[in-house]
């Protein structure tokens, strides 16, 4: 495992805005089709998603609100939120306990929302360059993921913050397993966490 660069605290708005342009051109590297952008929230329909459009929509205005809601409350925290099936998954950065629980506790009264998994590590906040190393994960480990011809990568949903990498998705459990395993031989990763729904 190679060691990990301290970490730089800049203001909040500038990574935010470092991260959405970073964010936009992952989306042109990925093959994704952008749909609406708004400040640092992205959005996009993935070809070949096995979600329904209407599914699809309604993750990407949870997604926004969560984002929205969460950044009002907790505006000296790092956390954003990924929406796959109205479940929402929280990851990034704050500095307490509290802080940590109150994110979730705001992610779950946004409308339409399902169910929550707090991911968000208490630790100093990450800097723009550390989300454009994860960024470029997620990127190598899409490529890994396309890769291998016994996987579509339509139904994956990856994220990945401070090199811990996230996988959602429609899949059966051979899918999935085999997904986990391709992601974590990608150089970098620290580690794969997988919140799938199971299919067939």
């Amino acid at each position: 495992m190679s060691k990990t660069a301290p970490y730089a605290v800049p203001s909040i708005m500038s990574r935010r805005l470092a991260l959405a342009s970073l964010s936009l051109t992952a989306l042109a590297l990925s093959g994704c089709v952008g749909v609406a952008v708004t400040g640092a929230a992205v959005g996009a329909v993935a070809t070949g998603d096995r979600r329904s459009l209407g599914t699809q929509a309604d993750d990407q205005t949870i997604e926004f609100r969560v984002r929205s809601a969460v950044s009002a409350a907790l505006p000296n925290s790092n956390v954003r939120a990924v929406s796959y099936n109205r479940k929402v998954l929280l990851i990034g950065q704050t500095t307490s306990e509290a802080d940590k629980k109150l994110a979730q506790e705001v992610a779950a009264r946004v409308n339409n929302v399902a169910s929550v998994v707090n991911e968000v590590e208490i630790r100093p906040l990450a800097s723009a360059q550390n989300s454009a190393v994860d960024i470029a994960l997620s990127t190598k480990v899409r490529a890994a993921i396309i890769e291998d011809k016994s996987l579509e990568i339509g139904a994956f949903r990856i994220s990945s913050e401070l090199g811990v990498v996230f996988l959602m998705g429609q899949v059966s459990k051979r899918e999935g397993e085999r997904a986990a395993q391709v992601a974590s031989k990608v150089s970098g990763v620290r580690r794969v966490v997988t919140l799938f729904d199971f299919v067939g």
